[in-house]
């Protein structure tokens, strides 16, 4: 009897750790994307355009947002014009939870007016 009730213990544990998500844990190490987004930060620091839109957002509401940095680098560069820039930024985001975060951001950082 023992035996069988740790044999169905054992199936419903194994089955419950298959079915759960998979954790994903905070690690030192850079991934490939980590360093795309990297690389994408210098190059819209280098020469941000509103024609060019990064490329290399992960969608997951980063602190650095791709996005966040173009828009920050454009209105330096056109002598704070931060409502107008706004506005072109939000139009270029076709993802609405993204462009919901961004244009929180962008609020919080004096781009863009409510």
């Amino acid at each position: 009897m023992l035996n069988i009730l740790l044999q169905k213990s054992r199936l419903f544990l194994s089955r419950s750790l298959l079915l759960r998500p998979k954790l994903l844990y905070c690690t030192n190490q850079t991934t490939e994307i980590d360093e795309e987004k990297e690389r994408e930060i210098e190059r819209i620091k280098k020469n941000a355009s509103i024609e060019e839109p990064p490329t290399a957002c992960c969608q997951s509401g980063c602190a650095n947002c791709v996005f966040i940095v173009w828009a920050e680098t454009l209105a330096s560069k056109m002598n704070n014009a931060g409502p107008e820039i706004a506005e072109k930024i939000m139009k270029t985001v076709d993802d609405p939870s993204m462009r919901a975060y961004l244009e929180l951001e962008l609020r919080i950082r004096g781009l863009k007016k409510e």
